[in-house]
């Protein structure tokens, strides 16, 4: 007798919509593998998630003249004083696609600190702020709680710097 369906994963309240009209637009990215994603037509966001392309349906590139734009509002907005990107960086840190990286960063560490190798590795550091929302495992660094602490001491924190 089964449980019922699994609901999946919660909803993903860190991830931006937008108001204006959006597009599916063809996003290149550094590694040279390309993705469908939504782009607002005035001001230039990209929407995550990727989505499935479909067969035979071309799409145009991403307008990257907006994009840079919106990515100049973006850093303004990561300033560390601005509640607004704390608040949202909470939410995505408490997302289950965070959950799941998180779990990926400690498995690849075999669950030890990658800063002392001493001690049990509880939570993922990143050691860059830019990608926050899509981040690579190599931006992440699982650490125990003494050694994340220190990585955060004595240093002010902006997502716009590695920290």
């Amino acid at each position: 007798m089964g449980y019922g369906k699994h609901p999946g994963p919660p909803p993903k309240p860190w991830v931006k919509t937008c108001e204006h009209q959006t597009e599916l637009r063809v996003l290149t990215c550094s590694n040279g593998t390309e993705q469908i994603r939504r782009q607002c037509v005035e001001c230039g966001e990209v929407f995550l998630p990727a989505i499935k392309r479909e067969p035979g349906r071309s799409y145009p590139p991403l307008d990257s003249k907006a994009r840079r734009n919106n990515e100049l509002v973006k850093l303004s907005f990561r300033d560390y004083s601005k509640q607004q990107w704390w608040d949202w960086y909470k939410l995505y840190l408490d997302s289950y696609d965070w959950k799941v990286l998180r779990e990926q960063v400690l498995r690849r560490a075999g669950r030890w600190c990658e800063m002392c190798k001493q001690d049990i590795a509880k939570q993922a550091h990143h050691l860059t702020y830019e990608r926050v929302g899509y981040e690579r495992l190599e931006d992440l660094l699982a650490v125990c709680c003494p050694c994340h602490e220190e990585l955060h001491s004595n240093k002010i924190l902006s997502p716009a710097r590695s920290a």
